[in-house]
């Protein structure tokens, strides 16, 4: 599962790949495709964790997406849900085995982290985007509550790259 980036291109990355090993798994890309939520951002900006402006990452649309994931044969395993977290997690009663979360502020990070962390299986991965960027400082905050919370359930987890990593127990 993807949490953000509204073009898809890691999950179309991670799609093609499952593809070409013969692996039948289903990639949820998840992301509102219509950029952040407004008073998320603002309340973030108020907290000068973002310079991020209003319209950041609204040029995408869930209709683009489609199309792009059909022109390039992976719409039988990558599935695009729109909307805003909150209102999307909830309903996919899945386990997962990956998930990448690249949502950029902490709440949503928070969410999506905390959501996913229940259906995760054990030896699961959670790679977190924005660690290390100064333009989303609440992701920092965001990931080190997340691993402070659950220390316990948690085998492995540092800075791999410019990606957090977390290895469930």
């Amino acid at each position: 599962i993807e949490c953000g980036s509204s073009r898809c291109g890691t999950s179309i990355i991670m799609a093609k790949r499952l593809l070409s090993r013969g692996l039948r798994k289903t990639v949820y890309a998840c992301d509102s495709f219509e950029g952040f939520d407004r008073d998320e951002l603002r309340r973030v900006k108020a907290s000068s964790l973002t310079t991020a402006h209003e319209n950041a990452f609204t040029s995408t649309s869930y209709r683009y997406v489609q199309k792009k994931i059909a022109k390039l044969g992976v719409g039988d395993i990558l599935v695009p849900v729109g909307g805003f977290f909150k209102d999307t997690l909830p309903h996919l009663n899945s386990a997962f085995c990956f998930a990448l979360i690249d949502c950029d502020l902490r709440d949503s990070l928070v969410y999506c982290a905390e959501t996913l962390w229940p259906r995760l299986g054990s030896k699961g991965l959670i790679l977190f985007d924005d660690y290390t960027d100064e333009n989303f400082k609440g992701a920092r905050l965001g990931i080190d509550h997340f691993v402070n919370k659950y220390k316990g359930e948690i085998e492995e987890h540092g800075l791999l790259q410019r990606l957090y990593l977390v290895k469930k127990a």
